[in-house]
């Protein structure tokens, strides 16, 4: 892959700031040059500058929402594929509830910022997380209480210089449920200086109920520090009966560990958006 400015000449001949879309086709040029990355999606998309609150459902197959300075926003997508962009030097907050089959990538330009929790509700969800622009950071957390298929894969790739950015997913499973998680952390040779994470937490709640869970890490520069961990286990008896020593119901006690787990991953999520996150999770338990 060719080296990303992380910026465009004007007509003088100096640098300026690129947004997300130059950075995004320049990143595109170089890969077709000879890159071994596949292109850019071929979206045709209906641009949404969110200035606040909730988007509401997203049905239409592809759709592009642009975040510029520094916004909380709600996305509900069914069956879709979203591509966001964090605009330079933004700070975006998006909850994602996902249900079904969707795909969403992320692109962040140069000293953006984001924070990203996905809820997902059964299906398919693919997410790629683009640290493109210099500086950029993102942080994923992805969060649910499955009882039926679930399968997520996540990959956070990191293309511009000292970016930094960590995945989280951590649920439950109940009944008879399924989940697959996928996780990937890429870091290109163009990402000098980067800083990357990635936990995958599982906590099944019943015998019937099958988790698997896969980190992966792929680097092609020394110049940077990435870490992964993963577990998959039933809810602790010991604990449960621990609580039970100390005048709690088995029902309480089993619900106050599932209650914690899970809040382990809801403290990741933007404070204005945590608590509609955390009274859903806690009702699907």
């Amino acid at each position: 892959m060719g080296t990303i400015k992380q910026g465009l000449k004007d007509s003088a001949g100096r640098y300026k700031k690129a947004s997300v879309a130059q950075l995004v086709e320049r990143l595109t040029v170089n890969q077709q040059a000879g890159g071994s990355s596949p292109p850019r999606g071929a979206f045709h998309p209906l641009y949404s500058n969110i200035k606040k609150g909730l988007l509401g459902i997203i049905s239409m197959e592809k759709k592009e929402v642009v975040i510029e300075e520094e916004k909380a926003i709600e996305l509900k997508v069914e069956d879709s594929e979203v591509e966001i962009n964090v605009e330079p030097y933004s700070k975006g907050k998006i909850a994602v509830w996902g249900k079904g089959k969707v795909k969403i990538l992320v692109n962040m330009a140069e000293g953006a910022q984001l924070n990203a929790c996905y809820i997902w509700e059964g299906g398919e969800g693919e997410v790629e997380t683009k640290l493109i622009g210099r500086g950029s950071e993102a942080h994923d957390t992805h969060l649910f209480v499955e009882d039926k298929k679930l399968k997520v894969k996540m990959l956070l790739r990191h293309v511009g210089e000292d970016t930094k950015g960590s995945i989280e997913a951590r649920g439950l499973v109940k009944k008879e449920g399924e989940v697959a998680l996928d996780g990937m952390i890429k870091i290109e040779k163009s990402g000098a200086g980067a800083q990357s994470i990635l936990e995958e937490h599982v906590m099944l709640l019943e015998e019937g109920a099958k988790a698997t869970a896969n980190p992966e890490l792929e680097i092609e520069n020394n110049n940077v520090c990435s870490t992964h961990s993963a577990s998959v286990a039933q809810l602790d008896k010991e604990a449960v009966f621990y609580l039970m020593c100390r005048g709690l119901r088995e029902r309480e006690a089993k619900r106050m560990i599932m209650e914690g787990f899970l809040d382990k991953g809801v403290e990741r999520v933007e404070e204005r958006l945590r608590e509609k996150v955390a009274a859903y999770l806690k009702a699907k338990i």
